[in-house]
């Protein structure tokens, strides 16, 4: 699918990615991301390196194919048009320094609404958490009691549904 440049406009663009390197945290205490040199200016007269991961590490999209098994919506099936969205940050980085297992409310949702307008069809919802402050710290990041619990923040069901009804474009943390 063609973008032109007329679209983006009208956008500014963020950057919300991390770097990759073996140390940031994943689902469990293992980093699971490993780097090697392929090439060293040797038999292609460049460098290249092999990257090895899990799906699902580090900032990344997600599907409805990656939670449902009927779905057959892969990342490729969104439409490029689609990633161009209004962006939409609700803060609740409070409740969640307060909070490890905090979850975006509906109040949220409709508390935002109050302070700064309806949300918008087509819109991408980001939940600031400030939870990316720990990303160097896996432990921390993964939020691992002692019985290998995670607790970090996520969206509530009432929430989801609502945004959902909106008509957004997606909905990040």
């Amino acid at each position: 699918e063609k973008i032109t440049l007329d679209l983006l406009q009208d956008f500014d663009l963020i950057d919300l990615s991390h770097s990759l390197s073996e140390s940031i945290p994943f689902w469990d205490s293992s980093s699971n991301f490993k780097i090697a040199i392929n090439d060293n200016y040797g038999d292609y007269g460049f460098k290249t390196h092999i990257y090895s991961f899990d799906s699902g590490f580090s900032t990344h999209i997600d599907s409805p194919i990656h939670f449902y098994e009927c779905s057959n919506i892969d990342v490729s099936s969104i439409p490029l048009k689609q990633l161009f969205s209004k962006l939409i940050v609700i803060d609740i980085s409070n409740q969640c320094s307060k909070n490890s297992n905090y979850q975006l409310s509906l109040d949220d949702c409709l508390d935002f609404e109050k302070k700064n307008g309806i949300i918008e069809p087509n819109s991408f919802i980001i939940c600031y958490t400030s939870w990316s402050d720990k990303w160097y710290n896996s432990n921390a990041y993964r939020g691992c009691d002692q019985n290998g619990i995670l607790h970090f923040p996520t969206i509530s069901k009432e929430a989801a549904e609502f945004l959902i009804k909106k008509d957004i474009n997606g909905i990040g943390i």
